[in-house]
């Protein structure tokens, strides 16, 4: 499923404006807190 994805938005001009998250790294479970999360998130990019 990856590699389609990446095809389509790599056919489409648009891999520079979509980011792929990995839910086990930003959900409750793995992160804890909205603010973990959130930090998470921002630290990705």
């Amino acid at each position: 499923m990856k590699v389609f994805l990446y095809q389509v938005l790599n056919k489409l001009n648009m891999l520079d404006m979509i980011g792929l998250v990995d839910p086990a790294q930003t959900s409750v479970i793995g992160c804890g807190n909205p603010t973990k999360r959130a930090r998470s998130l921002s630290a990705s990019y």
